[in-house]
């Protein structure tokens, strides 16, 4: 890694049926991104037994504009931002991008 340079952002959002979240079922997938060049954050939302929709999107929103505020802190590029999930998160990704 060269000093000063920044990476693209990955922010994955885990499913778990709205009710759980398993942040380490895709470790080695996301591990994976890492090793390739890409700053991978998972971010947590409120699952639907703490709130309902859409504070699941409020809360991911939140956390997207922290890592954008934050960018030098953790080297993100914060021109190049890409949001994916599975299950749940995966359609909260897709509403993102709406």
């Amino acid at each position: 890694m060269g000093k000063g340079k920044t990476y693209p952002c990955i922010v994955w959002i885990c499913g778990g049926a709205w009710q759980r979240m398993d942040k380490a079922a895709h470790l080695a997938y996301l591990g994976t991104l890492a090793q390739k060049g890409f700053v991978v954050a998972s971010v947590e939302y409120r699952t639907s037994n703490e709130g309902t929709h859409p504070m699941q999107l409020c809360d991911i929103k939140a956390a997207i504009r922290y890592l954008r505020a934050y960018a030098k802190r953790y080297r993100i590029n914060s021109e190049k931002f890409g949001v994916m999930g599975e299950s749940a998160g995966e359609y909260q990704a897709a509403y993102e991008t709406v």
